[in-house]
């Protein structure tokens, strides 16, 4: 983001996307790893919530195409996410 504009995009493969566990705490230590700001997500399960939360990392919740949940991020029209929004799989919270 560039002066509250989108001025470019990248994707990244996500490396937890075919786990059979853990994929949200893997895919949350990459985002992480990148040093991003902020997520913007369908859902956040308890386990990758605490990872993104103890980094620091904003989490927002957002349905729909990538495209409109970033504007309405920056326009400040998507609810920042403090509790999962999901229940935890494989055992977990």
């Amino acid at each position: 983001v560039n002066e509250g504009e989108i001025s470019d995009v990248y994707v990244k493969k996500n490396q937890g996307a075919l786990s059979q566990g853990g994929a949200g705490i893997t895919a949350a230590q990459q985002i992480v790893d990148e040093k991003v700001e902020a997520v913007i997500s369908g859902n956040f399960g308890p386990n990758a919530l605490k990872v993104l939360f103890t980094a620091g990392i904003k989490m927002y919740q957002a349905q729909g195409n990538v495209k409109m949940a970033c504007e309405n991020c920056l326009t400040n029209n998507l609810t920042l996410v403090e509790t999962p929004t999901v229940k935890g799989h494989h055992g977990g919270n």
